[in-house]
């Protein structure tokens, strides 16, 4: 275990004293009970609570730390303790994982934002009012259906020529599928 002041972390780390301080306020730094900071621990622990969303910004400002001598001093205090055997930080239970959790937060709210802008658009709808429109076109059409040989078959017991029957069955078809047509749009524009 290797044990630093914060000054000397930070130089380490090749990062500013400002930072090694914030961290020290946002508990993402191992301290020893003297007010040291334990480096392997609080090196997993910065690793374990970064954020998801700055990954880009880490890895920019990690390539310009490989480039500085600091950058050195971690490989060699990460390889020494690997041939150490020294265990990695622990694992403290029932520490919640803050940036897992923003991550997977920022994640719905991006999912929200996608669903009301495409129900905006008329994309999207809920569906119950879905359910509810099939099934009042749905009613609609069994009721038109319902009464068409009641309409029908007085007057094609009537006709004799096949193309009459056929316009006039086509034409009460057409009748009812028109109607399901506009209910189903009326229900459409509602929504909206």
């Amino acid at each position: 275990m290797t044990i630093l002041t914060q000054a000397k972390f930070a130089r380490h780390l090749g990062i500013a004293k400002s930072s090694v301080q914030s961290m020290k306020k946002n508990n993402r730094l191992v301290m020893t009970a003297a007010g040291l900071v334990d480096v392997e621990a609080s090196e997993a622990l910065i690793r374990e609570t970064a954020d998801p969303s700055k990954v880009a910004v880490a890895a920019r400002h990690a390539a310009k730390r490989a480039e500085k001598a600091a950058a050195v001093d971690i490989q060699k205090s990460a390889k020494t303790a690997a041939e150490a055997g020294e265990p990695e930080a622990p694992e403290v239970p029932g520490t919640p994982d803050y940036q897992k959790a923003r991550a997977r937060k920022e994640s719905a709210n991006a999912d929200l934002a996608e669903m009301e802008a495409r129900t905006r658009a008329g994309q999207l709808m809920e569906t119950a009012a879905v359910m509810a429109a099939v099934a009042d076109a749905g009613a609609t059409m069994r009721t038109h259906l319902a009464t068409l040989p009641a309409i029908l078959a007085p007057q094609l017991a009537t006709m004799a020529d096949e193309n009459q029957i056929r316009l006039l069955l086509e034409d009460h078809i057409e009748q009812a599928l028109g109607e399901l047509v506009e209910r189903l749009d009326k229900a459409g524009r509602d929504a909206e």
